[in-house]
């Protein structure tokens, strides 16, 4: 084995490791939602009428259907340890498939390995078993399909950026546009190279493939993937009826990025003006449309911060591949130098000592966040109720735990899935409610009334706790560090 390869091989390694020992135990509210609905996939066939709710008559189309149903096998068979070696898998993917793209963009060794890093520290809380887990790997692998199509002109990238798109229609809908969005930067570098622009010597690079035509092929014919679905034109419509919505106030990934929360966005922008402003070193017009479309993006929503993050470590990765050249450091032996090596040695054994103590953390954490799973409310419930009382109760909840409650059997006034309760999918004003009692706008039994809600489970943190708590109208059947459990009192 020669150097070279050894050297491949133990940043390989290193990519796995960190990559695993950053996924934490503790599962997201999403999960819970997913597990039961691919159970009840799996036992009465694709449907479109939603039950969880108590509420009547609304709709659901699913736009994680094969997602749900994964979890819900991986559950079955293997339970939460299952899933959490699911997500270790598929972060550990993610993980080699950046440093793999890096290396074949010929981007050295060392500096993919400093890329991949830092993209897999920085998304660290991205990988948990959500539909984004796989969302992502689709995205990173078109961005190098696109390449490959520009550069090889082959048919084989056009099937794959096809199957891409039907893959993505059916595991993560909602960000289905987001597909076509990434093959702008590409347009717009082929679009340009065709222009008769003056000769400059110019920090931007425009590329000429002679790929536009192939090119917009690939692009409508992806367009097709989205009618490949059981859920009909959703994949085109889904992300642009949620966008603007409520749920953009209170759904952690559209949250607008608060300044100093997330600043990755900064950094990448500053090695961008940094190292191409101020060195030898040039950038292609796609990565500089790519870093500066996502981190403009990014300012606006947290999801947009995680394609900069994964989509822009392969623009950083040129740039960076640009100064290595362009300085001859290619050149330098440093093979033989023992500061250099001493070097390699000390960064890998940082990166293994982070990783362990990142994954003895997150192995010691329980599955079940208790600030989300009200365990305790839902076994006293099992406990003390016969399932025809069950099924006939009204129990208001909030957003964060009602995926919990019906996993564990539970009827729901809502869930996380915002695609049901938004008045955009549904002829309905539940998220509206919910926030409305939440933020103390109208009071509470306002809304239990209009929805005939009969139990609350509610935080006792939230802002009516103290005073449903004094209502001699509802009585406390239970109460723990986080929830309590309400019964209505019949007159």
């Amino acid at each position: 084995m020669t150097k070279s390869k050894f050297k491949l091989y133990i940043c390989i390694i290193l990519v796995i490791f960190f990559s695993i020992s950053g996924v934490s135990k503790m599962f997201e509210n999403d999960t819970y939602f997913a597990i039961a609905v691919g159970n009840k996939i799996l036992d009465e066939g694709f449907y479109t009428e939603e039950d969880f709710s108590f509420v009547e008559g609304l709709k659901y189309q699913n736009v994680r259907w094969v997602f749900d149903i994964i979890m819900a096998n991986i559950y079955n068979t293997f339970n939460y340890l299952g899933i959490y070696i699911f997500v270790m898998l598929g972060t550990a993917i993610i993980g080699i498939s950046i440093f793999y793209i890096l290396i074949k963009q010929k981007v050295p060794v060392i500096i993919s390995l400093l890329i991949t890093i830092t993209t897999i520290h920085c998304a660290h809380d991205v990988f948990a078993p959500r539909a984004q887990i796989l969302s992502f790997l689709i995205f990173i692998w078109e961005y190098y399909f696109i390449e490959q199509l520009l550069q090889k002109k082959s048919k084989k990238y056009i099937i794959g950026l096809f199957l891409l798109s039907i893959l993505l229609a059916n595991t993560h809908a909602s960000v289905y546009p987001l597909y076509f969005v990434i093959f702008l930067p590409f347009i717009a570098e082929e679009i340009m190279s065709k222009l008769s622009l003056p000769k400059t010597d110019s920090k931007v690079i425009i590329e000429n493939k002679e790929s536009l035509k192939i090119l917009f092929i690939t692009f409508f014919v992806s367009l097709f993937g989205g009618l490949i679905t059981p859920i009909g034109i959703a994949p085109y419509i889904n992300m642009f009826k949620t966008v603007g919505e409520v749920s953009s106030d209170f759904i952690f990934e559209m949250l607008p990025v608060a300044p100093g929360l997330r600043p990755e966005s900064t950094y990448f922008l500053i090695i961008l003006a940094g190292v191409v402003g101020f060195s030898k070193a040039k950038v292609r017009l796609s990565d500089a449309l790519i870093l500066f479309g996502f981190a403009l993006l990014s300012f606006s929503n947290i999801r947009s911060v995680y394609f900069l993050l994964f989509l822009g470590s392969f623009a950083i990765g040129n740039i960076l591949k640009s100064f290595y050249y362009e300085y001859g450091l290619d050149k330098i032996q440093l093979e033989n130098n023992k500061l250099y090596k001493g070097f390699l040695i000390l960064g890998g054994l940082i990166i293994i000592t982070v990783s362990i103590n990142n994954l003895l953390s997150n192995i010691s954490m329980e599955y079940e966040n208790p600030e989300l799973c009200p365990t305790g409310v839902v076994n006293y419930v099992w406990q003390n109720f016969e399932k025809e009382e069950i099924d006939k109760m009204r129990i208001y909840n909030g957003f964060n735990f009602g995926s919990y409650m019906e996993f564990r059997g539970l009827p729901v006034f809502m869930d996380s899935r915002a695609e049901i309760y938004l008045s955009k999918f549904n002829d309905t004003t539940i998220i509206p409610d919910f926030l409305d009692v939440t933020l103390g706008y109208v009071h509470y039994n306002e809304i239990f009334q209009k929805y005939n809600i009969n139990y609350a489970l509610i935080e006792n943190n939230s802002n009516f706790a103290h005073y449903i708590y004094e209502d001699r109208y509802w009585n406390l059947l239970y109460q723990d560090k986080y929830f309590s459990f309400y019964e209505k009192v019949t007159e």
